[in-house]
């Protein structure tokens, strides 16, 4: 037979327990003792038990005169109690304009006698087309309080009220009563006092909606968005994450139904509503239909640079830097407004990725070897979608920026060769390109300094580009893809041909693509084309390499084993 385990009572000895029995009942008070059959001696014993008045007679109750008057005392207010038995039974019972709880307690002579209660009635919301549960009075009496009582009632009237499929339960809270709106605060209760038009966020909600309809109906769109505009921004102010940006969301419906032109006053409102937002999941759906909704108005993929941008640094702020990612790259696409922002943010995301990679062994080099060897990997990241998006002098600035913010951090990066940068020199019989590049320890970065200038110097060219840079672009990724195909995964072949046939009308040979890449590949997502990862960008076209692998997968290692970061650190020294 199974031993049954005791429970653990010493500890409870000479505090407030509450016990559950057989039958659905409880029973609070202090223990005083037990013994080994959990015989227990309580001192003080209260049992509560709940009896809902709805269908018993009054008469068959206890007569809650002593509460009722309690309640009044409690308010301040004991003269202005009018109710008798009579009016209370013609009210509750015979009309049944309201129900009661009956909070109940057994005396020393075993008699049921009230101790507090609970009256409520349904009112009926037109929006909803459900009733609602509205608590007009509850109260214990003083020397019951504090054994659960009130919650027990509480969750009572929550029974019922999803029962009867209510849409919210209200209540009035007097300003100095404390202890009800502490309790209310702890079952997830909203303070609606300040709330115009409406009782709560969901009633505020749907008012705002069926309003916005009728004046679409009439086409009065300026009305319309202002009326969604300002309920968006209540609502999120209340809290009311789903609520808010669902009226966003709305909003942008009808700005597109109205063909409301992405200026400034539309663009500030988007922006004011993402500044309110907290709630990922919400955001996204507002970002989407952001996106979407300029992408539509300005008759391009990209959408509008600036609210990008805004978006970009929102979102980076918050180290969703993938998510930012692509937002970076549809405006810096369109601008150069964002790409230092751009740089730093890459900068921050190796240094974290950095950091989490050489942590996951206490035996693995210095975070700042690993920054040094992913440097070029998170810099390819930048200038590759940008080339795509044929942006090839933002993709020059981002690259500059993000190589001149590197190397501060990590001086020894830099490589000790005089001049550096140097100076960029054109293979092309005529080039009107200038630019600077660094010469550094990381091939990858260095590949990508000498690529991104090659497409600025093709891109500038008249008449067609010289067989020079055709040769030179060639000479550059071939032998690229032959030193680091490994390193850097088979789907770098596709972005590349990509940019050589939109620069120089032609594409690089196919490498042998090595099967077991390592661990840089799984820095870029592993193998694969980039479609993953255009799939989670905005509605727009952007192309962003695929994710990196979540940090929280990596592991310390078992003794004897080589982290990661000691491989990348080997890749560095050979």
């Amino acid at each position: 037979m199974a031993k049954v385990s005791q429970p653990e009572l010493k500890r409870f000895l000479d505090r407030h327990i509450s016990v559950n029995i057989q039958g659905g009942r409880k029973v609070q008070g202090t223990l005083r003792g037990y013994d080994l059959f959990l015989n227990l001696v309580v001192d003080n014993a209260v049992e509560c038990l709940l009896v809902d008045k709805n269908q018993d007679s009054w008469e068959s109750g206890p007569n809650c005169g002593t509460v009722i008057q309690g309640l009044a005392e409690y308010e301040k207010a004991p003269e202005q109690v009018q109710a008798t038995e009579e009016s209370i039974v013609h009210s509750i019972f015979e009309k049944k304009f309201a129900h009661a709880l009956i909070a109940e307690c057994e005396d020393s002579e075993i008699k049921l006698h009230p101790i507090g209660f609970a009256v409520y009635y349904y009112a009926y919301s037109t929006w909803t087309s459900r009733p609602t549960l509205f608590l007009e009075d509850l109260f214990v009496l003083p020397e019951y309080r504090n054994l659960g009582v009130g919650k027990r009632l509480f969750k009572h009237l929550g029974d019922i009220a999803h029962k009867e499929d209510c849409a919210r339960v209200e209540w009035n809270v007097l300003t100095w009563n404390a202890t009800l709106s502490a309790m209310g605060g702890t079952i997830g209760a909203v303070d609606t006092s300040a709330i115009p038009g409406g009782n709560g966020g969901y009633e505020l909600h749907q008012k705002l909606r069926t309003k916005t309809v009728r004046l679409l109906k009439k086409q009065k769109y300026d009305e319309a968005i202002a009326t969604l505009y300002e309920g968006s921004i209540k609502l999120l102010e209340m809290n009311e994450q789903g609520s808010g940006c669902d009226l966003a969301v709305y909003l942008l419906e009808v700005y597109d139904q109205a063909n409301i032109k992405n200026d400034s006053a539309s663009l500030d409102r988007i922006v004011s509503i993402l500044g309110k937002t907290t709630a990922e999941f919400w955001r996204k759906k507002v970002i989407s239909a952001a996106v979407k909704w300029t992408c539509a108005a300005q008759g391009d993929a990209l959408g509008d640079a600036k609210l990008r941008l805004y978006i970009a640094e929102l979102l980076a702020k918050d180290k969703l830097y993938y998510d930012a990612e692509a937002q970076f790259i549809a405006a810096c696409a369109q601008s150069a407004e964002g790409v230092g922002a751009f740089a730093a943010m890459m900068k921050a995301w190796n240094e974290e990725y950095s950091s989490a990679m050489a942590k996951s062994d206490p035996h693995s080099p210095p975070e700042s070897s690993v920054e040094r060897v992913l440097a070029g990997t998170f810099a390819m990241r930048g200038w590759i979608p940008l080339l795509v998006a044929k942006a090839a002098e933002n993709a020059y600035l981002f690259l500059r920026t993000f190589v001149t913010l590197v190397t501060e951090r990590n001086p020894s990066l830099l490589l000790s060769v005089k001049p550096n940068p140097k100076e960029y020199q054109s293979s092309a019989p005529v080039s009107t390109c200038k630019g600077e590049m660094y010469v550094t320890g990381n091939p990858v970065l260095n590949f990508g300094q000498n690529a991104v200038l090659l497409a600025c110097d093709a891109s500038q060219q008249t008449g067609g580009v010289p067989d020079q840079l055709k040769g030179a672009w060639q000479q550059l990724t071939r032998q690229f893809m032959q030193e680091n195909n490994a390193a850097v995964g088979g789907y770098i072949f596709e972005f590349l041909s990509k940019i050589s046939s939109t620069y120089f009308g032609l594409a690089p040979a196919r490498p042998q693509v090595d099967m077991l890449s390592n661990m840089m590949s799984s820095i870029m997502g592993g193998g694969g084309a980039s479609s993953d990862g255009a799939k989670q960008a905005q509605p727009a076209s952007i192309k962003q390499l695929p994710k990196p692998a979540d940090t929280s997968s990596f592991k310390p290692l078992e003794a004897g084993g080589q982290s990661e970061a000691d491989e990348l650190l080997d890749d560095e020294m050979d």
